[in-house]
């Protein structure tokens, strides 16, 4: 029972968890983001949300729209290269700034 017991918990820790799909370069599951809207700089395109980078820096790494033209509704997506059944997300904002009034996720 316990030898069982045992073996039953290394497999469930074996199979288990959780993959970053849009940034796994180990497995070649790197996405593509594109935004509605073209970035406020070209360092500040899409790329940079799906670069493993939770820093969330404004200079370096951030991806920012071109907020001049007061937009009424952005979208920003990435396109994975094959279907899976998606767990969670995780958006990372900017400490510094960023407030999440009228922030709103839709997932497809």
């Amino acid at each position: 029972m316990r030898t069982e017991l045992c073996v039953f918990l290394l497999l469930v820790t074996w199979v288990s968890g959780f993959v970053n799909l849009a940034h796994d370069t180990a497995k070649a599951l790197q996405g593509t983001a594109n935004m509605s809207e073209p970035p406020q700089k070209p360092a500040w395109s899409a790329g940079n949300a799906v670069d493993g980078n939770t820093d969330q820096e404004l200079l370096t790494s951030c991806v920012i729209m071109d907020y001049t033209n007061n937009y009424k509704t952005v979208w920003w997506k990435v396109r994975l290269q094959n279907r899976f059944n998606v767990a969670y997300l995780e958006v990372y904002f900017r400490g510094s700034t960023m407030t999440l009034q009228k922030f709103s996720t839709q997932t497809l």
